[in-house]
């Protein structure tokens, strides 16, 4: 019964009272470790979440690292929308396991100056980073890790099995999707408040290939679709379906009230697209720019949009030596190479001045290696990791994924380094 004051609950009998708009009949308080609290109440006891139900308390019950759970979480000094009606409740829960031992060739790369260890453990090929924390997903244990950097202190919330392929991080949550049953949930970073968003894929559809948050939605690009949905869950929208033969994404990137990505066949050398659509899906698909050899991934300045270009190749997987990097006016217009790389470019990100980009073998992709050179001479080039599997760029540094062993990214570390040291 919803209510302003106590005397709207007075037909409901004695012990009633008015709590946050609704009438509600008050039990015992709670007692743990000599603190009281309210009947009703949610609290945490060390790292464990806890609820006050009629005088007893009921706590979840992992195990806790030293310290307790407070003492790992840095404050967010942003305000989030703490709206509780957001999606579906999905189920997760908080967690502390271990770090494991950190790989000798981890040991390798941190005895390079400047190398700093955020992280380490299964599967880091999915990560984000903000300024206090890095996420990734944990594939052997099916958790995301935040790992708060500077401190090497971490800890892990389950997500219910969900398998991770892509997650993507705002001022308040993490979302991501995952592979088999390509659900995308949000969770906030102190791991509480899970919720499933949506998105009802056809049987056998892989996992997202990339996700990117605005202020209302979360754009979710898939091997063959384009989709967005609410941040608060509701209805999803197809925003683009991939044309027969050919591939959406999965690079994408955004741009005022477009949303950028690269397509694909899945035969011939020189038929990639540069493709335009409005992000609320109205409107026609625009080519911005076509006959390109694999555009593998996109970045953005102020005016250019940055192509990573992975080449010909053979049909079966074995790239020719002609991969390259691009760029193009934003809104359109010629695509001017850049540089012949000699090996296929998988990724590419760029600042004020510089673009960086990570190159694979020819023989494949699971071998990589990152560089960077000034957008004034693409030509002076500066390798800043070998083995690296992806990477992100904040104001300060450079951040990578590295396994630890060439092509095999069950065991890992995220380590990052500064961006004037290379």
């Amino acid at each position: 019964m919803e209510c302003n004051a106590d005397a709207d609950c007075n037909s409901l009998g004695s012990g009633f009272t008015c709590e946050q708009g609704s009438c509600r009949n008050l039990g015992d308080a709670c007692i743990l470790n000599g603190v009281i609290y309210a009947d009703g109440t949610s609290f945490m006891d060390d790292c464990n979440g806890c609820t006050c139900n009629d005088g007893t308390a009921s706590c979840d019950t992992a195990v806790c690292m030293d310290g307790g759970m407070d003492a790992a979480i840095v404050p967010i000094d942003i305000t989030c929308d703490d709206d509780s009606d957001a999606g579906v409740p999905y189920p997760s829960r908080l967690v502390v396991r271990e770090a494991p031992s950190l790989c000798a060739g981890g040991n390798t790369v941190l005895a390079q100056a400047g190398v700093e260890l955020i992280g380490n453990g299964p599967n880091l090929e999915a990560f984000a980073i903000n300024a206090t924390d890095a996420y990734w997903f944990s594939w052997n244990d099916l958790e995301i890790v935040r790992a708060e950097i500077g401190t090497g202190r971490s800890w892990r919330f389950d997500q219910n099995n969900l398998d991770i392929t892509a997650l993507a991080i705002d001022g308040c949550q993490i979302v991501m999707g995952g592979r088999d049953s390509s659900d995308v949930v949000s969770v906030r970073f102190d791991g509480s408040d899970p919720r499933w968003l949506g998105f009802g894929v056809p049987t056998g559809t892989a996992g997202p290939e990339h996700i990117m948050l605005d202020a209302t939605h979360a754009y979710v690009a898939y091997w063959d679709f384009l989709q967005r949905v609410p941040r608060t869950g509701g209805t999803v929208e197809r925003l683009r379906t991939r044309a027969v033969g050919s591939s959406v994404g999965p690079s994408m990137v955004m741009h005022g009230d477009r949303i950028l990505w690269a397509e694909n066949t899945e035969s011939g050398n020189a038929t990639g697209a540069i493709v335009s659509v409005a992000k609320d899906g109205i409107g026609t698909v625009d080519v911005l720019a076509s006959d390109l050899a694999h555009p593998q991934s996109l970045a953005l300045d102020s005016t250019h949009l940055y192509i990573a270009l992975s080449g010909t190749s053979d049909g079966l997987g074995n790239h020719s030596n002609d991969g390259s990097i691009a760029r193009m006016p934003i809104t359109g217009g010629p695509v001017e190479p850049l540089r012949v790389i000699g090996r296929p470019v998988v990724s590419i990100a760029v600042d004020d001045t510089y673009v960086y980009w990570l190159q694979a073998s020819p023989s494949g992709i699971t071998q990589r290696s990152l560089w960077k050179a000034p957008k004034a001479d693409l030509q002076n080039e500066t390798k800043v990791a070998d083995n690296a599997w992806s990477f992100r760029l904040d104001a300060t540094h450079i951040y990578w994924n590295q396994p630890c062993l060439t092509g095999n990214t069950s065991e890992g570390f995220l380590v990052r380094v500064p961006k004037e040291q290379n």
